[in-house]
């Protein structure tokens, strides 16, 4: 249950990440598309908090099951630990992206690191003006 908890607080604080393209005609990410539309293998996510108080992290290890899946429908097919969800997602730039979950809510991150075989993203989500939640996901092909 705590894994499942804990999956489901990531995904919700920003997890996801990443993004494929809707294309911007403002920005040109065609280059950033062949290398993030497919599936993705979860090395780990790590969720820190922060607040005035204290700081936790939390590391979640991926399962042979567990995958993010960057359509080029502008889809983000995911499963964690059993859980599927489906959210839409476009890049700001080369490595700003956002993710439109299905209630709505937005979750915008960085990418770090983008090759053929490996994608480290990161997003914070502030939930005063001091305390926030960063999570950082490792994913491998």
């Amino acid at each position: 249950m705590k894994a499942f908890n804990f999956l489901s607080v990531a995904l919700v604080s920003g997890t996801v990440i990443f993004a494929s393209c809707l294309k911007d005609d403002n920005n040109d990410n065609s280059g950033v598309l062949p290398l993030i539309q497919h599936s993705w293998a979860v090395d780990s996510i790590t969720l820190h908090n922060h607040t005035s108080a204290i700081d936790t992290t939390a590391v979640y290890y991926g399962q042979v099951a567990d995958y993010f899946n960057f359509g080029t429908d502008g889809n983000l097919y995911t499963q964690l630990s059993g859980t599927k969800d489906t959210s839409s997602y476009f890049f700001l730039n080369t490595n700003t992206i956002v993710l439109i979950h299905g209630d709505g809510a937005r979750d915008t991150g960085i990418i770090s690191t983008l090759t053929n075989n490996r994608l480290i993203g990161t997003s914070k989500k502030m939930t005063n003006s001091t305390d926030y939640t960063e999570t950082t996901s490792y994913l491998k092909r």
